[in-house]
C-alpha cells in the first residue's frame, strides 16, 4: 500500500518529484535522520503521489521508536484512507467500464451474493447511460462535484464546461468503449476522419444545456440522506441518432481529489500533532496540495517548477509556496497535427472545437499553458480549463476581474513569440519557450 525510506547523509538541491505539469522541488537539505513515507498508486489513468516526511527534529535516540512504530503506523491509516477517497472517485467519473466492472454494475446470482440494488457506484457511467429526463442516484461526492461544475459553468459564462463529452470523443480524445485490455481509440489521421461541421454544432448545442442539470436530496430506505440528478430533458439528432446529454468530470475530478487528500492530511496533523505538516500530493500532471518542506526550517517553502509547454523536459519557471494548492492546464499534453493544424485535448465549448494555440492574435485560443494556485483545487482545475479557452486577453480580463484572490501563470504565444503573464512575486523564469509542439 505505502513505501517508506530513510534519507541518509545530505540530500542535496534538485531533487524533483516532476509530473507532466508541475514539479515539486527539494530546495534545500535534509537531516541525516529524515523518513520519507510515500506512496504512488494510480486512478483516473493518472499516477497519484502522496508524500509525508517524519519530523526532523527528532532526535537519533527516537528515532525508531518514532519512525519504526508511531509514524510508520498513523501513515499505513492515513494511505488506506487516501486509497479509499481515491478508489471511490475513479469509480464515480469513469465514463466507460471493462465488462468486469459492468458485471458489478449489473450483478446476476452467479456473480453476487449481495444486495446491490441500491448501489451507488459509476455515477457519472450511469448517468450518461440514462435517458433525456431520467433522475439519477448518486453519491455525495459526485453531488458535490456536479454542484461545483454547475457553480464553474455559471462563474466562467460557460467556457467551463463538462458536457462537451461528444465533442472530446468526435477528435479522438477521452475514453472510448473499454475492454479489461483497457483499450483507446487512436487520434484521427486525415481530415476525412474528423466530425463534420453539422455534428459539431448538435454537439455544441447540447453541452449548452448543461446548467439545466437538476440536484436533489431526498431521504432512503435506511433514513440516510440520498442524493439526486436530473438529466436535462433536451436532445440532438446526429446521424439519425438521438443524443442525450453525457458529461466528463475528468477535468475537476483530480483538482477534487487533490482538496479532499489535502484536507485529509490536516485532519491527520489535527490528531497527530506535528507528524504531518510537512509533504505533499501530487495527482498526475494537473494537481498539487503542498505542505510545508521539513529543508527550510525558516519558512517550509517548496520550490514549485513548471513543465516549459514546448520543451517538456524542462522547467521554465519556478516559484515558491507553502500550504496551498493548483492546478496547471496546457496544450503539450494531448494533441495531434493534420494538415498543418494542431488539435489538443481542450475543447472550446463556444464552438465545440479544440482550442488552436498557434493562433496569431492575442483575441484568439493561444494560451499554451496556465497554472492556478491558492483556492480550491477543484475549482482552479474548471478555471485553467475555461481560461485556455477564452484566449490571451479575455482570460488577462477575467483574472482581472474575478480571480485576485489567487495567484497565476500564463504563457500566451504571440506568433511564435512567447509571453510569461503572472502575478506571483518570487517567480522566476528559468529557461526560454521557443518553438512549436513538435
Amino acid at each position: 500500500m505505502f513505501k517508506s525510506k530513510k534519507v541518509a547523509g545530505v540530500l542535496c538541491c534538485a531533487l524533483a518529484v516532476a509530473c507532466a505539469g508541475v514539479s515539486v522541488s527539494f530546495a534545500g537539505c535534509s537531516k541525516s535522520n529524515t523518513h520519507i513515507y510515500y506512496m504512488n498508486p494510480e486512478y483516473m489513468g493518472s499516477e497519484a503521489y502522496l508524500e509525508i516526511v517524519g519530523d526532523p527534529s527528532i532526535s537519533e535516540d527516537d528515532y525508531d521508536s518514532y519512525y519504526n512504530d508511531k509514524l510508520s503506523s498513523e501513515f499505513k491509516s492515513l494511505s488506506y484512507d487516501a486509497s479509499v477517497l481515491l478508489s471511490t472517485l475513479d469509480r464515480d467519473l469513469s465514463t466507460s467500464l471493462t465488462d468486469t466492472e459492468l458485471e458489478s454494475l449489473h450483478p446476476t446470482e452467479e456473480n453476487t451474493d449481495e444486495d446491490t440494488s441500491t448501489s451507488v457506484t459509476y455515477c457519472v457511467y450511469r448517468f450518461n447511460q440514462a435517458s433525456a429526463g431520467e433522475t439519477v442516484k448518486i453519491d455525495e461526492y459526485t453531488y458535490d462535484l456536479l454542484g461545483i461544475a454547475l457553480d464553474m459553468y455559471d462563474a466562467t459564462d460557460g467556457y467551463y464546461n463538462p458536457a462537451v463529452y461528444y465533442s472530446v470523443i468526435a477528435y479522438g480524445f477521452g475514453e472510448q468503449e473499454e475492454t479489461d485490455a483497457d483499450e483507446v481509440s487512436a487520434y484521427p489521421s486525415s481530415a476525412e476522419e474528423l466530425p463534420s461541421a453539422a455534428e459539431v454544432a448538435a454537439y455544441t448545442e447540447l453541452a449548452g444545456h448543461f446548467g439545466e442539470i437538476k440536484l436533489s436530496t431526498g431521504t432512503d430506505e435506511k433514513g440516510s440522506t440520498a442524493y439526486y440528478v436530473t438529466k436535462p430533458e433536451y436532445t440532438v439528432s446526429v446521424n439519425g441518432e438521438t443524443l442525450a446529454m453525457k458529461i466528463d468530470l475528468g477535468g475537476i475530478g483530480k483538482g477534487y481529489a487533490t482538496d479532499k487528500i489535502s484536507a485529509l492530511i490536516d485532519e491527520y496533523n489535527t490528531a497527530y500533532p506535528g507528524d504531518f505538516k510537512y509533504g505533499y500530493f501530487t495527482f498526475g500532471s494537473s494537481s498539487v496540495a503542498v505542505k510545508q518542506y521539513y529543508g527550510d526550517e525558516e519558512n517550509g517553502y517548496y520550490t514549485i517548477g513548471l513543465t516549459n509547454p514546448r520543451l517538456s523536459t524542462n522547467a521554465f519557471a519556478q516559484f515558491t509556496g507553502r500550504n496551498l494548492v493548483l492546478s496547471t492546464s496546457g496544450d503539450y499534453e494531448q494533441y495531434y497535427r493534420i494538415d498543418g493544424v494542431t488539435y489538443c485535448h481542450i475543447i472550446n465549448p463556444k464552438t465545440g472545437m479544440p482550442i488552436n494555440t498557434d493562433q496569431n492574435d492575442a483575441i484568439s485560443s493561444n494560451v499554451v499553458t496556465i497554472t492556478i494556485a491558492g483556492g480550491s483545487a477543484a475549482e482552479d482545475d474548471a478555471y485553467t480549463t475555461a481560461l485556455m479557452a477564452m484566449g490571451g486577453l479575455q482570460a488577462i480580463n477575467y483574472i482581472n476581474e474575478n480571480l485576485a484572490d489567487r495567484q497565476f501563470v500564463m504563457v500566451i504565444n504571440f506568433n511564435g513569440r512567447y509571453a510569461v503573464v503572472s502575478n506571483i512575486d518570487s517567480l522566476e523564469i528559468v529557461s526560454g519557450i521557443e518553438g512549436e509542439l513538435e
